[in-house]
């Protein structure tokens, strides 16, 4: 009995023989999905984060326009006339139709958009033979150069004297000279709407 019971079963070894292989077997496809699906796990993770944390090119355009414009007001598409006329001279130019104007004095006009004591544009008409100009050096620093409706160039510049802190454009005509200023360069949208006011400004 001793010996019977120390002997294996040829049977049962047979068995897990066979079973063993393919025992293995599933263990290792089983392990071989399981990377399988961690690996796409993470790829569909970190394609999504990339999503989520990069614009598109257009859409990045499009929120640096927004912001560019954000604190500006957009042109109007349509102009008024506006013409001044006393005994001594007259004149017109064009404004967006959207901004309003005041006539201080009598040769003083102020064109703004929406408060005229912050940003405004201003048209005065000096006689300097009657009202001789400031004792101060003439010299002036070019901005820019603006074609009028008339064909000529008409130069916008800084000048300590005559545009103390501002910078403007003069037209003259005889004895008259229009001076036109403004006093904020940092704006395009100001830029544009005073180069109108200069490029149409006519003496009549």
């Amino acid at each position: 009995m001793p010996g019977i019971l120390n002997q294996d079963n040829p049977d049962a070894l047979a068995k897990n023989s066979k079973f063993l292989p393919t025992k293995v077997f599933v263990v290792m496809a089983l392990v071989l999905v399981g990377v399988i699906l961690a690996a796409v796990s993470s790829w569909y993770f970190v394609k999504n984060s990339s999503k989520s944390h990069t614009s598109s090119p257009d859409k990045i355009a499009s929120s640096s326009s927004s912001a560019k414009t954000k604190n500006t007001q957009p042109p109007s598409s349509t102009l008024k006339t506006y013409t001044k006329t006393t005994e001594k001279y007259s004149y017109s130019l064009s404004y967006p139709s959207d901004w309003s104007y005041e006539e201080t004095q009598t040769n003083h006009t102020k064109f703004y958009f929406n408060d005229p004591s912050t940003k405004n544009i201003t048209v005065t008409i000096i006689n300097y033979k009657e009202t001789p100009p400031l004792p101060c050096d003439p010299t002036f620093t070019l901005v820019r150069t603006v074609k009028s409706s008339a064909g000529s160039n008409i130069q916008v510049k800084k000048n300590s004297c005559t545009y103390p802190g501002l910078y403007g454009a003069s037209i003259e005509k005889g004895d008259y000279t229009a001076n036109i200023v403004f006093g904020d360069s940092s704006s395009q949208y100001y830029d544009s709407v005073f180069d109108t006011i200069i490029s149409s400004f006519k003496f009549n």
